[in-house]
């Protein structure tokens, strides 16, 4: 088991689990295409470990956890500005996740409304993973954790549809 990170500006949201298996991210600045490959999509849902009115029932990839998801889109896959792999000052390596500017009132009064639920990540329509939201974010987060350079590129090319570069 890893234990990673959503660095969400100044919070910190806690996933224990191999989030999304991670395994591959094209860094996708200046590689002229668009972030989300065509037929693929993301989107982030609120979700809880109980069942609640309207939510629908799925299982975590990672680890076969039932999960209860609101129907209701976060965050759809037309509202992805970037997603890239970098590496911090000390070379570890991580997601930098960035919303559309449009978004990001939204996005902070949901995680704000709905701190100690989850946010599952679904990626064409299959749950990956759903970590706790423990305080708001607005547009930008990082997925952080025990994982390279490698590593993070192959979630990249997870959650983009496109292979690693």
């Amino acid at each position: 088991m890893k234990d990673f990170v959503f660095d969400c500006l100044s919070s910190h949201v806690h996933a224990v689990g191999l989030l999304l298996g991670l395994a591959g991210l094209g860094v996708l600045l200046g590689c002229g295409r668009p972030t989300i490959a065509p037929n693929h999509e993301i989107s982030l849902h609120i979700a809880d470990t109980k069942p609640g009115f309207g939510f629908q029932r799925m299982v975590l990839w990672v680890n076969d956890e039932p999960v209860y998801v609101e129907p209701e889109k976060l965050l759809d896959t037309d509202e992805f500005a970037e997603i890239s792999v970098m590496t911090d000052v000390d070379g570890s390596a991580f997601i930098q996740v960035v919303a559309k500017k449009s978004v990001g009132d939204r996005l902070f009064e949901a995680t704000d409304k709905n701190r100690g639920k989850l946010i599952a990540i679904l990626v064409n329509g299959v749950a990956l993973q759903a970590v706790p939201i423990n305080s708001p974010f607005y547009r930008e987060f990082r997925i952080m954790g025990d994982f390279d350079l490698e590593d993070g590129q192959a979630g990249v090319s997870l959650l983009t549809g496109y292979p690693p570069d």
